[in-house]
Parts: C-alpha cells; structure tokens; sequence
C-alpha cells in the first residue's frame, strides 16, 4: 500500500517500474479502482477487513479482528506488517497489531520497509506467508533522495503549483524504484505461481483541480479517491476491473486459492475473477457513519454524493450526481433508477454488516 498514490502517477515517465508491471503477463492493472474513501483509516481498513469503509469507526471501536488475516492465520500463514506511515499512531488505527506475528513501524523510512519486506520474501519458506508493507514518501511534504530530483520544484519559471506536483512525481519515482526491488524478489515466485503481488494507494491526492491541496477535506472527487490497483497472479488477466475497490481484493484472492472452512459472508467486497455489472462502491467521508454522515456511491455509470439526514443510517440525501469524470448531471429518471438501485445495494450490505435495522 502506497499513500496518497493517484491513479494518474502511474505513467510510463513518473512509476515506469509499476506501469512495466502493470502490463506483464500474469498481472492486470483495474482502470478505474477506488480506495475506501478520502484518509487513510478508511482505505486501509477496507483493504485488511474486505469490508465497505462504513464498518471502520464501528467495527474499531469494538476491537474486532480482520476475517480475511483470522482466517489466514489459522491457516498456518504466518502474518507480518512493516510500516512507514503510522498507522498505530491515529486516533483509532485501522488495524490490530495483535493480529499480526511481527508488525514494525518505520516512520518516514520507505527504504528500511523494502528492506524488512524483501529480507523476509527471501528466506526459506517454513510456513506459508502475508506480508503487508505500507509506503510513506508519496505523503506530503513528498519526500525522496536527492537522487530522485529529476523534475524543478523551485525556481525561475516553476509555478507554484508545478513545483508541488513535480516534488510529488519525484516522490512517487522513488517509490516506484523501491517497488521495483521488492518485485525482483518476487518475480520467480510470481512466474511459477506461488505468490501473490497487489500494489495499491491508500487514497488519493489532489493538487488544486478542485479548489483544494490534499486530502483530508470530505471530498470524493477521483483526484482524492481514485487509486491504482497492480495485481500479479496466475488468473489476473481473468479478473473483471471495470469498477473496483479496495474491498474486492481479499474475496478475489481467496477466491482463486479455493479457500474454503470460513465464512465469507463476513466479507462484503465480490470476487474480480466473477462478472458482475451491478458492481457498486462506497466511499466514506472523514467521521461516517458515527462521527459524521458525509459519503458517496459510485456506479459503471454515475457518482452520488450523499449525507445522512440524523442518526438513520436509512435517512439519505442526495445532494449531487456526476458521471464518471466528476461531472454534474441533472438527476433525470435513469438517473434516479441508478441511484435507487445503488442505495438498495448500499443499505441491503450495511444492514448485514453492521446488523442494524
């Protein structure tokens, strides 16, 4: 996991690395994936949990454990984090240390996590393993080498804005080498089958198209929202990834191992190995659901910004729609179809998952 990675930094010139990988046999990039919202607790939470981001507050407050790395677990997996990013430092974490064998914090230190990663992936192989590594560099202030300097941030003729979203694509270069050692490690284990790659951002970033630098305001256009999604394993070039989500990836590698002896129902994500056009993604809104009622649903077709009318998680307001580049439509019957059919999906899961009425 990468933070603050937008889908767009994915180019040949700014993560040539990511964008080779992306297209190597055996791996498939989504072309329109999303993050569990705008912060990192939300993305995260919805990654290790395969749940919609609405159960983070709840399901934290409560202390309950990951489905997804339970199951793993207790299937022999040894399970081991190396983070840059600190996550156990916020308020509520997105994740139970405890659930972890190992978990190691390097805070700001990208270099050390590639490091831990790739001495681990190396070792013989006692036990199978799930190995979460969690970049930092592409966070602002966008830190890197002076190596990596390879756009002006400052000068004559270097606009403001130019010099921030230059320092973030230097940034994101560095990362892009650091993924680059850590899938050498990998790479043979890829090509025979006995490993699994997925690269993803947390959230995204944006950098003024919308009036604002950041993330952290509720926002849910696809600068802050929208991630890559780089998945290397024998049956990737079968996944369907015309709408996708940080939830989707457990169920789809479960999927693929066969798991069988636990109960998926505690995931609500959808295996990518199955078709499915109805596909609709949650987006959560810093404090949602009980902190503040702020999110949105997307479809193949349209985007709905919404916020709770009180404490009903039922009582919705739609206050906008855009189609699938954030632009506003006019809320016309097929419109309106759209949405309704989103919100019963919306509601139809969140009741389940959170066993609400």
């Amino acid at each position: 996991l990468v933070e603050s990675l937008r889908w767009d930094a994915m180019t040949p010139e700014v993560m040539p690395s990511l964008w080779r990988l992306a297209r190597r046999p055996g791996c498939s990039a989504a072309p329109r994936h999303y993050a569990g919202g705008h912060l990192t607790q939300y993305g995260t939470f919805s990654l290790l949990y395969g749940i919609g981001p609405y159960a983070f507050l709840p399901f934290m407050k409560e202390g309950r454990l990951s489905a997804p790395l339970s199951a793993l677990r207790s299937a022999g997996y040894r399970l081991e984090t190396y983070d840059a990013t600190g996550l156990l430092y916020y308020t509520i974490a997105p994740v139970v240390p405890s659930q972890m064998n190992r978990y190691e914090s390097f805070l700001g230190r990208d270099s050390l996590v590639i490091q831990r990663m790739t001495t681990s992936l190396s070792e013989p192989v006692s036990a199978p393993r799930f190995v979460f590594g969690f970049l930092y560099s592409t966070h602002g202030p966008y830190l890197y080498p002076p190596s990596f300097a390879r756009l002006p941030t400052s000068g004559p003729g270097v606009a403001t804005r130019t010099g921030v979203v230059n320092r973030y694509r230097n940034a994101a270069g560095y990362v892009d080498a650091l993924l680059a050692r850590l899938d050498s490690v990998l790479a043979p284990r890829l090509a025979d089958g006995s490993a699994v790659l997925v690269i993803a951002g947390d959230h995204g970033e944006e950098f003024w198209e919308h009036g604002l630098l950041g993330h952290a305001a509720v926002q849910f256009h696809d600068e802050r929202t929208r991630v890559p999604l780089v998945i290397c394993f024998p049956a990737a070039r079968k996944l369907d990834l015309t709408l996708s989500s940080h939830a989707d990836i457990f169920p789809t590698l479960f999927d693929w191992m066969g798991a069988a002896g636990w109960d998926s129902t505690q995931l609500t994500g959808r295996s990518l190995l199955e078709s499915s056009p109805e596909k609709v993604v949650f987006l959560a809104g810093a404090g949602f659901p009980t902190q503040a009622g702020v999110f949105a649903l997307v479809t193949q077709s349209h985007k709905f910004w919404l916020h709770l009318n009180g404490p009903d998680l039922q009582a919705v307001i739609l206050d906008s729609a855009t189609d699938t580049l954030d632009r506003p439509v006019p809320v016309t019957a097929a419109v309106r179809q759209d949405f309704d059919r989103a919100l019963a999906a919306y509601l139809r899961e969140q009741r389940t998952v959170l066993r609400v009425n």
